[in-house]
């Protein structure tokens, strides 16, 4: 797990660069978890989790809403539709759990500001989608391509076409 720590410490160093000083205790709370390919993710409203390796699908309805890959955060909100996780290749996810951010945030007050800085990052992240969905169906696909080139060959073209917001047969015709 040690280089799966490593990822996420440089994540947060890039993000709130001290939080290592201002939230001491906060890597005492990681807890790894392996997921195999079409492994659901068990997920919590809440909770924090970041992909250290692998590659996982959000879904509602069976709609395909983001792709998350290594260095990047799932956080599961309270006022959130019901969300579907799986792992799309076997995967290393780090959770913090809810209780465990509670605990800390009473400990080090410091640490809201640290979720703060996590949940824009999120945001950002999940912003992605609806950029493609706003661009000419032709730019789509080229625009999935520079940013999930690994995730392509793990999703069903049908997948794909649901997430571009496109047809099956529109992508045949350019993929």
């Amino acid at each position: 797990m040690k280089r799966e720590k490593i990822l996420l410490t440089d994540y947060l160093d890039s993000i709130f660069p001290l939080w290592e000083k201002e939230v001491p205790k906060f890597m005492d709370y990681i807890e790894e978890i392996k997921l195999e390919t079409d492994e659901p993710l068990p997920s919590q409203r809440g909770d924090i989790y970041f992909v250290s390796s692998g590659a996982i699908a959000k879904y509602h309805k069976k709609i395909p809403k983001r792709y998350i890959t290594p260095g990047e955060l799932i956080m599961i909100k309270f006022d959130s539709k019901p969300l579907f996780f799986r792992a799309l290749e076997d995967s290393c996810i780090l959770l913090i759990q809810r209780r465990d951010l509670y605990q800390l945030a009473n400990n080090y007050p410091v640490t809201i500001q640290l979720y703060d800085q996590l949940l824009a990052r999120q945001e950002q992240a999940a912003d992605f989608r609806e950029l493609v969905l706003e661009m000419p169906k032709a730019e789509r696909l080229e625009m999935f391509r520079s940013k999930f080139s690994s995730i392509i060959p793990l999703i069903s073209r049908t997948e794909l076409a649901k997430y571009l917001g496109v047809s099956r047969e529109y992508l045949r015709r350019f993929f």
